[in-house]
């Protein structure tokens, strides 16, 4: 049987493993658009200097029997009738089953513009970005776990950091006032400039830096700015599969899709919520790695 994967981050990588540990007569396929495989939720450690680019490698998939692995490429089209997909070299892959662990990716609002300085934090090349502009101050924009994080990788660099959260807390999707308040201390007790029920309205870059207009005319000027606003389901290869879609790729108990013998996990897979009994998209990584 030949099993293809498609995304090898948390889900693409932990079915993998699961596969190959359990099923020893599969063939299986694998693609990604990275150079390598790496921990994102490590990033934030990469940038504070905690850790380099060797600690966040997560797996060595050179020799595995019966598995290849496709890097640096994505895939443009499956053909449902055919049971293939198509590459970006316009390589044909044939399929049994199909597994899509195609992630999701960063909302950003109009003014996010690497020329401009503004980047988010996503992937590696997110984080060399930020890197090789970055001296010794930021802005974060955003007040969830992304945001909090970066904030937290900025504060161990030590640089100057300012956040703009427009919710009265900070991780106010996530959790209670209660504990956003806890953290919004811990914060301030960083030293982070924290800016709550505040929002970006203009970006300009001038002479090198990034200068920011705020919601009540305040002007912000740092380094770099750091969007961490959320994140959208990579759904557009589904939809032009005609697999049933909402928010994220619908799939039943089985994490099964519209079509039978395609499955999607992970950041792009809609599925059955228990607590609140509905289809949800739970993005973060365990959840990824336990379906």
């Amino acid at each position: 049987m030949n099993i293809t994967i498609v995304g090898l981050s948390a889900g693409g990588l932990s079915c993998l493993k699961t596969l190959l540990k359990y099923s020893r007569d599969l063939r299986i396929t694998a693609i990604t658009n990275e150079e390598r495989l790496y921990s994102r939720c490590l990033l934030t450690y990469l940038l504070g200097k905690e850790l380099d680019e060797n600690d966040i490698n997560i797996a060595e998939v050179s020799d595995l029997k019966n598995t290849e692995i496709i890097f640096k490429r994505t895939v443009k089209s499956i053909n449902r009738e055919k049971r293939t997909i198509t590459l970006d070299n316009n390589r044909e892959i044939p399929y049994d089953k199909l597994v899509l662990a195609v992630g999701s990716d960063p909302l950003r609002p109009t003014y996010c513009k690497e020329e401009n300085n503004v980047f988010t934090l996503r992937y590696l090349k997110d984080a060399h970005n930020i890197d090789k502009k970055l001296k010794d101050s930021v802005i974060v924009v955003g007040g969830g776990y992304v945001g909090i994080k970066s904030a937290y990788g900025f504060y161990k660099r030590k640089v100057r950091t300012t956040m703009i959260v427009t919710s009265p807390y900070p991780l106010s999707v996530t959790a209670d006032e209660e504990t956003g308040r806890i953290v919004e201390k811990e914060l301030i007790k960083m030293g982070v400039d924290l800016r709550l029920k505040s929002d970006v309205i203009e970006v300009v870059k001038k002479n090198g830096s990034v200068n920011v207009i705020l919601r009540d005319g305040t002007e912000l000027i740092s380094d770099v700015l750091v969007v961490g606003k959320g994140v959208k389901p990579n759904i557009n290869l589904a939809k032009s599969a005609g697999l049933e879609c909402q928010n994220g790729i619908l799939v039943n108990d089985f994490l099964q899709t519209s079509d039978e013998n395609i499955y999607a996990i992970g950041d792009c897979a809609e599925s059955s919520d228990i607590v609140r009994k509905e289809k949800n998209i739970n993005a973060i990584w365990p959840t990824a790695e336990e379906q």
